[in-house]
């Protein structure tokens, strides 16, 4: 691993993990195991917090998910999600989550991420339309990835760049070409998608979350998931 943090790499516009800065108030206060999460720090050094007000909709801080470390567990039916204020990010952008999702062939739509408006609407969700479940990306145009059922962490990332996007999971490229041209924004929202009235609500856990302002290389990326590995058993680099 060549980067100790996200931040090494120039770009970075927003960091949250959940090994810091996860608050059961508004910053003040770390949560505890079983806590609700009120506000979640940004830290690329921008100040994006996510958050939410609505104590009934705060998803939980929970201990020792993997490796001893911690996540953020989103309950699709107390419609947990959080947001950051106002920030809206244009193409070209890579995302990275670290992430796991409770899937069955009956679940509805999961979001992990999106922003409030179909008309600035980037995402990496799982379809319940097809057996297994698809994981699919969308930044204007669908990029379809790969079924599957597994309850288990992974990196997903979603390098958004008009006709060259990519969807990669763990390091390998699952899907390349045209994901729409949309932006990000104009808040970011976690664990739900882009409606006026949230919906899709994510059943799963949370752990990393970083946004960068750039298309990043195939070495770059790499790093970020060498550096993130620490929340999978292993993952291997395609």
């Amino acid at each position: 691993m060549s980067i100790s943090a996200p931040t090494d790499i120039s770009g970075c516009q927003l960091w949250l993990s959940a090994d810091s800065g996860v608050y059961n108030d508004a910053g003040t206060t770390l949560c505890t195991n079983g806590q609700s999460v009120r506000q979640w720090n940004d830290r690329s050094g921008n100040s994006r917090h996510v958050s939410q007000a609505t104590s009934g909709n705060r998803p939980v801080y929970t201990t020792g998910v993997i490796n001893s470390l911690p996540a953020v567990r989103f309950t699709a039916a107390s419609s947990h999600y959080m947001a950051s204020g106002s920030y809206t990010q244009a193409q070209p952008m890579t995302i990275f989550i670290v992430c796991k999702a409770a899937l069955t062939t009956a679940s509805a739509n999961q979001f992990f991420f999106d922003g409030d408006s179909t008309s600035t609407e980037v995402t990496i969700l799982t379809a319940s339309a097809s057996s297994p479940p698809f994981w699919r990306s969308y930044g204007g145009t669908l990029l379809d990835g790969v079924g599957r059922t597994d309850d288990c962490y992974n990196v997903w990332s979603f390098v958004v760049n008009g006709s060259s996007s990519k969807l990669v999971l763990n390091g390998s490229v699952l899907k390349s070409g045209a994901a729409g041209a949309l932006s990000l924004g104009a808040v970011v929202r976690l664990g739900c998608d882009a409606s006026a009235t949230p919906a899709n609500f994510l059943n799963g856990d949370i752990c990393e979350f970083i946004i960068y302002d750039t298309a990043l290389s195939d070495a770059n990326r790499k790093d970020v998931v060498d550096c993130v590995r620490r929340w999978l058993p292993a993952v291997t680099w395609q």
